[in-house]
């Protein structure tokens, strides 16, 4: 474990200033940092009410879902398990699409509102999964797996009807909102973001040797005392409230939930301890570096982060599964 931990070192550290360099660029790049230096109120808000802000969203929407995907990794066994197999990003595209059509109150509340209905969306969808799966002899990752993409697959159809019932602006918002835009980021969803992610990321972390032990497999972690089942279920709740939190703010940015737990493995390790803080700082970046290149690359015109991570991803993969 020590020559483990000296081997990873430097590669903790290596991100560690990627993550630095990557918030100076994603917060400075194409802004008027002299002027607001200088007072001036136009290019201080854009700096403090716009990009600071969405900074701070991609930072944090990558950690979580990056976090979330390593925990579902190693609990249901399974390396190309992600947030959005379980309907979560479907059961939360749905709260929002129905909110989106029925909600006629003001817009300012409708966006503060918004996460919580996505987060809410989420949760439901995932606990229809459990309830689905719930057996006394606890959970079967196969069979949750199965369940969460046949809820995922019906909900994806409901999600496809409702965007047919939308028209004007309110079908611009939702097909922004699920291609996973950051461009609406501000402090209101880092409010909401913030709070959780400083409980559930630590608590992750903390249960990070309960992971190790339940990824040796079920038979395992049993003869070394564990009780798999109420400990596989703690820990699926716990990745949930993760990643529903991100989905809600950030929209359809799934992929850096199976993305980001890849790359952390090939550089320190198998070892959740180490593993999980390489994963939330992995994630951090790729957000951060996406919504970058999504809003500088193509402009006049805008990509959606989510579109243009996952456009960066599949390459990766095909990689891996070709030297395998």
């Amino acid at each position: 474990m020590i020559a483990l931990r000296r081997r990873a070192l430097p590669r903790l550290a290596l991100l560690g200033g990627l993550l630095l360099f990557a918030c100076a660029v994603g917060t400075l790049f194409r802004a008027d940092v002299v002027g607001a230096l200088r007072g001036d109120a136009l290019a201080r808000s854009f700096l403090w009410d716009i990009r600071l802000p969405r900074t701070l969203i991609a930072l944090m929407v990558g950690a979580g879902l990056g976090v979330a995907g390593a925990v579902l990794q190693g609990v249901l066994r399974n390396d190309l398990v992600e947030p959005g197999i379980l309907g979560l990003n479907a059961g939360a595209e749905c709260a929002v699409l129905l909110s989106l059509l029925l909600y006629a109150g003001p817009a300012w509340a409708g966006a503060l509102l918004l996460p919580i209905i996505a987060w809410c969306g989420g949760l439901a969808a995932v606990g229809l999964v459990a309830l689905l799966t719930a057996r006394r002899g606890g959970v079967r990752p196969t069979q949750f797996l199965l369940a969460g993409i046949g809820v995922n697959m019906l909900l994806g159809g409901a999600n496809a009807l409702l965007g047919l019932m939308m028209i004007g602006r309110v079908h611009a918002v939702a097909v922004t909102w699920q291609a996973g835009s950051l461009g609406a980021a501000g402090w209101e969803q880092v409010a909401v973001l913030g709070p959780m992610l400083a409980l559930l990321l630590p608590l992750a972390w903390w249960a990070a040797p309960l992971v190790n032990v339940i990824a040796l497999g079920d038979d395992t972690a049993s003869e070394l005392g564990v009780p798999v089942a109420r400990r596989r279920w703690m820990l699926i709740a716990l990745a949930v409230a993760l990643s529903s939190g991100c989905v809600a703010v950030g929209g359809g940015i799934a992929f850096a939930g199976l993305l980001a737990p890849h790359i952390a493995r090939r550089m320190v390790g198998v070892d959740y301890r180490l593993l999980l803080p390489a994963t939330a700082v992995v994630g951090a970046v790729l957000v951060l570096v996406a919504d970058v290149l999504a809003r500088t690359l193509f402009l006049p015109s805008l990509m959606p982060t989510g579109v243009l991570l996952a456009v960066l991803g599949v390459p990766y993969f095909l990689v891996l599964l070709s030297r395998r």
